[in-house]
């Protein structure tokens, strides 16, 4: 995270707690940036929110701020975990696939969630149940599916042959 985005987090803590002195130096924001460096900011600030929304009585913490980010960062991760089983049992349809990752980007490019990915899994065996059985293919069959850019929702376009 850069040191502006530091500075920008601590504004908010600024507006959300205004009887409060939060930060008043270059030296606490130079603190704050140095213990949150290591951080993507639009989850750090996510964290920031979240902490904002429950804190009444005090404004969060670096500590604070740290632990409510990995909450989020293990969140990720799981949903990570669940989009990727859903890969794997879309892949065990398509014989002939031999690499593990094989396909892998394309298919979380165009599912990010749980649900997306569960859709998306749907669809890729309802396309093998309707093409020729030796349909092996897996990253073209995933790439003939789209995103809605106004609604979100997944489908196939593809051009039979």
């Amino acid at each position: 995270m850069k040191r502006e985005e530091t500075k920008a987090l601590l504004e908010i803590l600024i507006r959300a707690y205004p009887r409060m002195k939060i930060v008043e130096t270059k030296e606490d924001v130079d603190l704050w940036h140095e213990c949150l460096e290591d951080f993507e900011y639009s989850k750090a600030r996510k964290a920031v929110i979240n902490l904002v929304k429950v804190t009444k009585d005090f404004p969060p913490d670096i500590a604070a701020v740290r632990e409510e980010y990995s909450k989020i960062m293990a969140e990720e991760n799981r949903e990570l975990g669940e989009i990727r089983k859903f890969y794997e049992q879309a892949r065990s349809y398509y014989p002939g696939c031999g690499d593990v990752g094989y396909g892998w980007i394309d298919f979380h490019e165009r599912a990010k969630t749980k649900d997306e990915a569960e859709r998306l899994q749907n669809l890729i065996i309802s396309y093998v149940n309707t093409t020729q059985s030796d349909v092996i293919d897996f990253v073209d069959c995933i790439r003939t599916i789209r995103r809605d850019s106004k609604t979100h929702e997944i489908s196939v376009e593809r051009e039979d042959k």
